[in-house]
This record gives structure tokens, sequence and C-alpha cells, in this order.
């Protein structure tokens, strides 16, 4: 049985959603011209934000660097099978 048709349509089905989501996204915010992150139009707010979201940012890339060494760690230290 050959299975490339199903390798085809699950690309087919990946791009059409994808498409998709690119399309309903784009029509529900043609309505805005852009993003403001600073809090009620003034300016420098987000600025007091901003050290908070980089220490956020910074903990989960040590979490996941964590996670890789120690995934490597422990691989390198269980004998194959």
């Amino acid at each position: 049985m050959n299975n490339a048709w199903f390798d085809y349509m699950g690309i087919l089905i990946s791009l059409f959603i994808l498409l998709s989501m690119i399309l309903i996204s784009s029509y529900m915010t043609k309505g805005y011209k852009y993003f403001e992150f600073d809090a009620e139009g003034q300016a420098g707010n987000f600025e007091k934000l901003l050290t908070i979201y980089l220490d956020i940012v910074k903990f989960i890339i040590g979490l996941g660097s964590g996670s890789i060494v120690l995934l490597i760690g422990t691989s390198s230290v269980i004998a194959p099978f």
C-alpha cells in the first residue's frame, strides 16, 4: 500500500490550517494600524515592565538549557541496550 498519498494530504492540511490562521488573524486585526506596548498611550511606560519581562525570559531560557544539559548528562551515563 502506498502511503505517499497520506503524506501529501498531511502537508496540504497543515498548509491549509496555517494559511487559514493567517487569513483569519489578518481579517480580525485589519482595523488596527499598530499595537502599543506603552500603558495608556504614555511614552516610556513599557520600559518599567521590560526588566520584569527580561527576567522571565532569562528564567525560561535557563530552564530550557538546564533540561538539555540534564538530558545529555543522563544519556551519557546510561548504558545502551
